[in-house]
Protein backbone atom coordinates (compact mmCIF):
# COMPACT_ATOMS: atom_id res chain seq x y z
CA UNK A 1 0.00 0.00 0.00
CA UNK A 2 1.32 3.41 -0.94
CA UNK A 3 0.38 6.67 0.76
CA UNK A 4 -0.59 9.52 -1.55
CA UNK A 5 0.21 12.95 -0.20
CA UNK A 6 -2.69 15.36 -0.58
CA UNK A 7 -1.96 18.99 -1.24
CA UNK A 8 -3.92 21.90 0.12
CA UNK A 9 -4.46 23.73 3.40
CA UNK A 10 -6.69 21.04 4.96
CA UNK A 11 -5.76 17.49 3.97
CA UNK A 12 -8.31 14.84 4.89
CA UNK A 13 -7.67 13.33 8.34
CA UNK A 14 -7.98 9.78 6.98
CA UNK A 15 -5.43 10.34 4.26
CA UNK A 16 -5.24 8.86 0.81
CA UNK A 17 -3.89 5.43 -0.07
CA UNK A 18 -3.32 3.36 -3.22
CA UNK A 19 -3.62 -0.39 -2.72
CA UNK A 20 -1.51 -1.00 -5.84
CA UNK A 21 -3.46 -4.21 -6.45
CA UNK A 22 -6.17 -3.61 -9.03
CA UNK A 23 -7.49 -7.16 -8.59
CA UNK A 24 -8.19 -6.51 -4.88
CA UNK A 25 -10.00 -3.27 -5.68
CA UNK A 26 -12.01 -5.01 -8.39
CA UNK A 27 -12.92 -7.80 -5.94
CA UNK A 28 -14.14 -5.27 -3.36
CA UNK A 29 -16.31 -3.51 -5.93
CA UNK A 30 -17.71 -6.84 -7.17
CA UNK A 31 -18.43 -7.95 -3.59
CA UNK A 32 -20.28 -4.69 -2.90
CA UNK A 33 -22.32 -4.89 -6.09
CA UNK A 34 -23.30 -8.56 -5.68
CA UNK A 35 -24.28 -8.35 -2.00
CA UNK A 36 -27.11 -5.83 -1.93
CA UNK A 37 -28.59 -7.73 1.02
CA UNK A 38 -25.59 -6.61 3.14
CA UNK A 39 -25.79 -2.93 2.09
CA UNK A 40 -27.26 -0.33 4.41
CA UNK A 41 -27.59 3.42 4.64
CA UNK A 42 -24.38 5.10 5.77
CA UNK A 43 -24.31 6.13 9.42
CA UNK A 44 -22.32 8.75 11.28
CA UNK A 45 -22.04 9.28 15.03
CA UNK A 46 -25.58 10.69 15.00
CA UNK A 47 -27.04 7.71 13.11
CA UNK A 48 -28.50 7.93 9.62
CA UNK A 49 -28.68 11.58 8.53
CA UNK A 50 -28.56 12.17 4.78
CA UNK A 51 -27.59 15.81 5.35
CA UNK A 52 -24.38 14.61 7.05
CA UNK A 53 -23.60 11.38 5.18
CA UNK A 54 -25.43 10.25 2.06
CA UNK A 55 -23.93 6.88 1.15
CA UNK A 56 -24.58 3.18 0.88
CA UNK A 57 -22.20 1.18 3.08
CA UNK A 58 -21.29 -2.45 3.55
CA UNK A 59 -19.23 -3.94 6.36
CA UNK A 60 -16.32 -6.10 5.25
CA UNK A 61 -14.50 -8.05 7.94
CA UNK A 62 -10.97 -8.55 6.57
CA UNK A 63 -10.17 -11.50 8.82
CA UNK A 64 -13.03 -13.58 7.46
CA UNK A 65 -13.28 -12.35 3.84
CA UNK A 66 -11.29 -13.90 1.04
CA UNK A 67 -11.00 -11.15 -1.63
CA UNK A 68 -10.69 -13.74 -4.37
CA UNK A 69 -14.08 -15.23 -3.43
CA UNK A 70 -17.55 -13.67 -3.55
CA UNK A 71 -18.42 -15.41 -0.27
CA UNK A 72 -18.28 -13.84 3.17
Amino acid sequence: MKRIELEGPDPHFIGCWNLEQDSLCDALVEFFETHQDKQEAGKSAGGVDLEVKNSTDITVHPRIWNPMSTKL
